[in-house]
């Protein structure tokens, strides 16, 4: 509209620099005047005609991508609901196969026996971690001895010692003198026990494994009867579909968002021939001819040709106020393009993120209108903004067998894990 307006001004002053042209030049000169100035407008209103062609261009492809864009968040709002629906399925089925578990009174007991012997493993786990700190110190107080540790070197008291005579002798007075047999069996001690004790662990291990071994195999057979691998499946499928569309989707945004680029960079700017065209026109309204019929209008007794001047000047005012307002849209439509480029870079993180799914929530403390203000005035960026939804999201506690689950067992060498425990809703 505010184009149109100035297209239709301009046409308009050019009329009335010809018309003042014929008060006070000959015939010819006039016609001259009012031909300079037709053939240097029509030189602007070229190349304004090619921009505005470029710009209807983009305006189509920007359509279109936009179309594009509205048809993937579709598909990507779909998927997500069946993706919720898809887990709330395989939350009951969970339920339904911890149920079951509950009815069959051998699996209660492996599990019983199992959580006792992960007890107890766990209680020689800590102690033995204890027991090789404490180890360690003292083992550097005794290495610390010099006299001790020559005699630990020589191998005295056992049957590798091969000294005799004198030596011995004096090796004995050294050993009294530090106490060596006593200190010697606390020294191997220290030495042996760490040892013993992840014997034991490893002993502890081995008779776990089985246990869960068993515990898993009754697991995955009663989840088979439930048919709950073949909703996993279909819910990795979603997930899988959905990663596809997203990622689509990111490439849209970015086509967009480079159809917007070049909007911006031809509203906002103007070529080298466009500017040229535009010095001359202005450069010919500047010039002595011009210039002379507006003095010679001013200074006549006539109202008519004072009358043309007035349009002509009041044309001039109107264009450049034109101008500036549309100066002020197009940098009011860029803030507002880049404000919802924010907000859809939000959005896609927060559907990356899956953010959506059923296990994720937001602590009370995070105020999203507050947020969503302060980013509309400016006051908080993109990135302040998704640090604040990271900062204040958490999961739900992803759904178990909860009664009879496997109680965190630690086999050395455990069965592939239930995916049924170990796989998180499929939004998250």
């Amino acid at each position: 509209a505010v184009e149109g307006k100035i297209a239709s001004l301009t046409s308009q002053r050019e009329e009335n620099f010809a018309k003042l042209a014929l008060f006070y030049l000959p015939k010819l000169e006039a016609e001259a005047v009012g031909s300079a100035v037709r053939d240097l407008q029509a030189q602007v209103k070229k190349v304004f005609e090619e921009k505005q062609a470029k710009r209807r261009g983009l305006d189509q492809l920007l359509q279109v991508s936009q179309g594009r864009r509205n048809e993937l968040q579709q598909q990507v709002g779909t998927l997500d609901e069946q993706l919720e629906q898809a887990a709330t399925k395989k939350e009951h089925t969970q339920r339904a196969v911890a149920e079951e578990l509950a009815t069959k009174p051998e699996y209660i007991t492996l599990h019983t026996q199992a959580r006792q012997a992960q007890s107890r493993l766990d209680q020689n786990k800590k102690r033995a971690e204890a027991f090789a700190g404490e180890a360690t110190e003292k083992l550097k107080a005794y290495e610390g001895e010099r006299l001790f540790m020559y005699l630990v070197r020589r191998q005295f008291g056992t049957a590798a010692y091969g000294e005799g005579g004198l030596t011995t002798k004096l090796d004995g007075w050294v050993a009294t003198m530090v106490n060596y047999r006593q200190n010697r069996v606390n020294y191997d001690f220290l030495k042996s026990m760490p040892g013993a004790i992840q014997e034991e662990i490893g002993r502890q291990q081995a008779e776990l494994d089985p246990l869960v071994q068993k515990i898993e195999a009754m697991e995955q057979e009663t989840e088979k009867h439930q048919d709950l691998p073949t909703i996993i499946k279909r819910g990795e499928s979603l997930v899988r579909d959905k990663h596809k569309i997203v990622s689509q989707l990111e490439k849209e945004e970015l086509e967009f968002k480079k159809y917007q680029q070049e909007r911006t960079e031809l509203d906002g700017n103007k070529d080298e021939y466009h500017r040229e065209a535009l010095g001359r026109l202005k450069e010919y309204l500047k010039s002595q001819n011009i210039t002379e019929l507006k003095r010679r209008a001013r200074t006549t007794p006539h109202q008519d040709d004072d009358r043309l001047v007035d349009q002509i000047d009041g044309v001039d005012t109107q264009i450049k106020d034109l101008k500036r307002q549309a100066k002020e849209l197009q940098q009011q439509q860029s803030d507002l393009s880049t404000k919802l480029e924010g907000l859809q870079a939000i959005s896609r993180r927060y559907t990356k993120n899956d953010y959506e799914s059923s296990r994720s929530y937001f602590g009370d403390r995070l105020d999203i209108d507050t947020l969503l203000a302060g980013y509309i005035a400016g006051s908080i960026s993109t990135n302040d903004f998704s640090g604040e939804l990271d900062q204040h999201h958490k999961w739900k506690p992803r759904e178990t067998y909860s009664t009879y689950d496997t109680g965190g067992y630690t086999p050395s060498h455990r069965s592939t894990p239930s995916r049924a425990r170990d796989d998180d809703s499929y939004t998250s």
